[in-house]
């Protein structure tokens, strides 16, 4: 097709409104003629034409672009909508001017000049003389004659006549207004609704209030008060308030006998009761302080119905604890940092309890060169302390533990050993005549070097081991203890005495009694049958 055509184009928006408020179609009805370069209206069908919209009449770039296909034209007239095939951008249509420029493939260029978009295409975006409101939607459309702003009604302080359609508001800027109104009267409100079968109704930007609401039943409440930032009132007489000119916040009941501050001008928190009980929390002499009338007193005071009762910073006790008439006990007194008392035979004076899987259960700490953390005192036939389980007694310095009372039955020390790697609970040891203070592993019979057995074979503890954190093995050196023995040449019976052996680690009986003087390890608790190696219990005595 000759691109020299002629061209005029009609254009117009597409408006459809449905009986339910359907969404409006965002897209332009274009209508044009072409025409031959003798003036003679063309029909048939044109492939493709691209449309686009530009933001000066020349140059610069597309600000949106579409193509057409398949386009039917009739004595020279078609018509296309815009915006059908790719859409609109919500800022297209912002207020700035706009031009349409047309190609027809296969021209490589546009028709010119461009067609400056005016008007019409706009109402996809409204503007409002004073405030930019956006139109997209709209949730109440009101009677608007011919002010700057749309008018409630023809004569009514309120708006009877409202056409009621849903609306929706969006700000486009943080400083835009969505919703604006003004009322110059002396007592009049900017917006005002109320629900005309029960009289409740609410405003917003009166005279003394950012926003009041009030119900048939005279509960109240309003923000931005001249002395208040919240406050709000029930028809009993209850009422509270955020932000006063005295409190941070403040409730009283109907009968004005019950009341709190928080933020009070003297006091942090402060409670009342006009029968007694009151406390203040943060005063200016008082970190926490509570009364009662009971006759007890005490900073915090509380007590139930069997007669339980406790309390905090009296004059007498830091803190003070009872239970019935016998049964109490008290925390920084006069006499003592700490006292308990129980009533009963096998009572506990104190009683500490923990139950995290490493907490303490007590934690005493004297911070004195020469303080005492722990003191305790029994009775002339009784214990001065009765511990049940392990016992660790640890380093000053160093953390580590250097006596540990367990359960086991050995008592054993820690040592160093020559190459200690892979030796298991249960191995012989020898003294190390080529590294003073250090054990290795026994390796020849009747060695008089013997010194001990490395304890926990089969899981036995020992009941006493010293330096256990500091040193590479516990060795039992008294008490019974698992032993690997070689029963090999022949069988151990209970009561045999053992020595070392031939093979590495292991004990065996002793048989050459004259050899034997000074290499016993221990006597066998237990019998190994001939050509068996394996552990049992001995009872270690070395002589």
């Amino acid at each position: 097709m000759n691109s020299r055509v002629a061209f005029c184009a009609i254009i117009c928006i597409s408006i459809f409104v449905a009986e339910a408020m359907a969404t409006v179609p965002s897209q332009i009805n274009f209508q044009g003629t072409l025409a031959d370069s003798n003036g003679n209206p063309i029909t048939g069908t044109i492939y493709l034409m691209r449309f686009s919209i530009y933001a000066d009449s020349t140059g610069g770039l597309a600000l949106w672009s579409e193509n057409q296909t398949n386009i039917v034209v009739t004595d020279g007239l078609f018509r296309v909508l815009l915006g059908s095939s790719t859409a609109f951008p919500i800022s297209l249509f912002n207020g700035s001017k706009r031009w349409l420029s047309i190609r027809i493939q296969p021209d490589a260029q546009d028709m010119a000049p461009r067609l400056p978009l005016v008007m019409v295409p706009y109402s996809y975006r409204s503007k409002e003389t004073d405030h930019s409101i956006r139109a997209d939607s709209a949730t109440y459309a009101v009677r608007s004659d011919s002010a700057a702003h749309a008018i409630w009604a023809d004569s009514a302080d309120w708006a009877p006549n409202l056409l009621q359609i849903p609306l929706h508001l969006t700000g486009d800027t943080a400083s835009a207004a969505i919703i604006w109104g003004t009322n110059t009267t002396e007592n009049g409100f900017a917006i005002v609704g109320e629900n005309g079968a029960t009289h409740c109704y609410g405003y917003l930007g009166g005279n003394d209030y950012g926003a009041f609401g009030w119900n048939q039943n005279f509960n109240r409440g309003y923000l931005g008060h001249n002395d208040y930032g919240v406050y709000g009132e029930h028809s009993t007489g209850t009422s509270g308030y955020l932000g006063g000119a005295w409190s941070g916040a403040f409730g009283t009941s109907a009968n004005s006998n019950y009341y709190g501050h928080l933020g009070f001008v003297s006091c942090g928190v402060y409670g009342y009761c006009t029968e007694g009980p009151w406390g203040l929390l943060g005063n200016d002499s008082i970190g926490v302080y509570g009364y009662s009338n009971s006759g007890v007193g005490g900073g915090v005071y509380g007590k139930n119905s069997s007669g339980t009762y406790g309390w905090l910073g009296t004059s007498s006790y830091g803190v003070y604890g009872r239970y019935l008439d016998s049964n109490y006990g008290y925390l920084g007194s006069s006499i003592a940092g700490v006292y308990g008392r129980g009533a009963s035979a096998s009572g506990y004076g104190g009683y500490f309890y923990s139950t995290g899987s490493s907490g303490y259960g007590g934690y005493f700490y004297a911070s004195g060169a020469s303080g005492i953390g722990i003191y305790a005192r029994g009775g002339s036939g009784g214990r001065a302390a009765t511990l049940r389980g392990n016992v660790v007694i640890q380093g000053l310095s160093s953390g580590t533990t250097v006596l540990e009372l367990g359960e086991g039955l050995d008592y054993a020390e820690g040592f160093d050993v020559a190459h200690p790697d892979n030796i298991a609970p249960g191995t012989v040891l020898i003294i190390d005549p080529d590294n003073p203070g250090k054990l290795a592993v026994s390796i020849q019979p009747y060695d008089s070097r013997v010194a001990g057995i490395v304890a926990g074979a089969k899981g036995l503890g020992s009941g006493v081991r010293l330096g256990s954190e500091q040193y590479d093995h516990n060795v039992a050196l008294a008490g019974r203890v698992y032993c690997n023995v070689d029963a090999s040449e022949t069988s151990v019976e209970p009561g045999d005495l053992l020595t070392t052996s031939t093979a590495p680690g292991y004990a065996m009986k002793a048989q050459d009694h004259s050899r034997a003087q000074g290499a016993i390890l221990g006597k066998a608790m237990e019998r190994l049958e001939k050509g068996q190696k394996g552990q049992i219990l001995v009872l270690v005595t070395l002589q």
